[in-house]
């Protein structure tokens, strides 16, 4: 079946086209590293309302160090575009294109234009998690939320109220994987940031997987992220690893064969 985004990314998605509508921003004048973008490309930026490629929506937001005190202005041009990106998993590296968005400092912009970035993050987190097969993952959505707002806290508060099979799914996912891999490779994963998200996975996400009937060795890793990382990766944690078997992501539900 054809999916077909949510009512609420879909009117979040129309809010940011009208807010940002007629974004004015002249990109051509010099300034940063002049050959990052051709000609074609800064004409297309300086031109309001111009549909742009999807790499170069993603590439101009992502290039924050680029723009200089121009880049609140970009961001507001490329906005449009890149939400009609979201609902479709069209961009490559979203965590990158929103750190752009979170250096342009965009919770200080006029009312109505901070409310429009929110409303968008909340709505495409929203969808992600109640969509239970993606071409993005939901840590990749998650990262650039967490990006965006400088906080995993409005998120994760987010996930522990969407209680359905597919939210389940999602963290049953990364759980599998952030506890397989013994890391968890996130660009919001700075120190309060990663602090923030060890604590919510040994409790909440630990209780919910062990609610939802995941297999126990599941459940006993995420107890793990209560530990300093340090003491994570200890001979006698290590030990206790050996001794399991391995939980494969695709054998039964949520890691139970």
């Amino acid at each position: 079946m054809a999916y077909s985004p949510s009512p609420e990314l879909t009117a979040a998605v129309a809010e940011v086209e009208r807010v940002f509508a007629g974004a004015p921003v002249d990109v051509r004048r010099p300034g940063g590293f002049p050959f990052r973008f051709d000609e074609a490309d800064l004409e297309l930026l300086s031109t309001p309302d111009a549909a742009l490629p999807s790499n170069l929506a993603e590439s101009a937001a992502a290039s924050w160090w680029y723009w200089d005190d121009r880049l609140p202005d970009v961001i507001r041009r490329v906005l449009p575009d890149v939400a009609r990106m979201l609902p479709h998993d069209k961009l490559f590296y979203p965590a990158r294109m929103f750190r752009g968005v979170a250096h342009a400092v965009w919770q200080q912009w006029p009312e109505d234009e901070a409310a429009a970035v929110l409303r968008l993050l909340d709505a495409w987190w929203a969808d992600t998690l109640r969509r239970p097969f993606r071409d993005v993952e939901v840590a990749d959505v998650l990262d650039a939320c967490a990006v965006a707002t400088g906080s995993f806290g409005r998120w994760l508060d987010a996930w522990d109220r969407e209680r359905t099979w597919a939210a389940d799914l999602h963290l049953a996912s990364v759980a599998l994987c952030w506890t397989h891999e013994s890391t968890i490779d996130l660009d919001a994963c700075w120190a309060d940031g990663r602090e923030e998200l060890d604590r919510w996975l040994a409790g909440a996400a630990r209780e919910r997987m062990a609610g939802v009937g995941a297999h126990p060795q599941l459940v006993w890793r995420l107890g793990l992220y209560a530990l300093p990382e340090a003491e994570r990766g200890s001979d006698a944690v290590s030990a206790l690893y050996s001794e399991l078997p391995y939980l494969d992501e695709w054998g039964g539900r949520w890691g139970q064969a």
